[in-house]
């Protein structure tokens, strides 16, 4: 097991907000050690931690393939469903409309 994986499973344990707080609380430099996530040399830097932060943010937004098919064909049902409605609620109309100007046409 690299130092990373360990580095990400420590980080992973302690909560991407908690790691954050952390990071805001204490000022230092990108390269600085981050002693608090991992007890067991090497240690995490401060980077590592933040890019790790974003990846955690990043993933909260970020679907799978199997989700954006499903948003895709939710979408698509959604839309079929409301034009189904709307022209079926017009199709009555225009039928009564055509039979009214056939009648009209019919007694002249």
């Amino acid at each position: 097991m690299g130092p990373e994986t360990a580095w990400r499973q420590g980080l992973q344990a302690k909560g991407r907000d908690r790691i954050m707080a952390e990071l805001n609380t204490r000022a230092g430099a990108p390269d600085d050690v981050v002693l608090d996530v991992v007890y067991e040399a090497p240690y995490p830097t401060r980077e590592f931690c933040q890019r790790w932060c974003a990846e955690q943010d990043n993933r909260m937004l970020h679907l799978s393939g199997y989700s954006k098919a499903t948003l895709v064909a939710l979408i698509l049902l959604v839309a079929i469903g409301i034009k189904a409605i709307v022209s079926w609620n017009s199709l009555p109309v225009n039928q009564q409309s055509q039979a009214q100007l056939q009648n009209h046409h019919v007694q002249r």
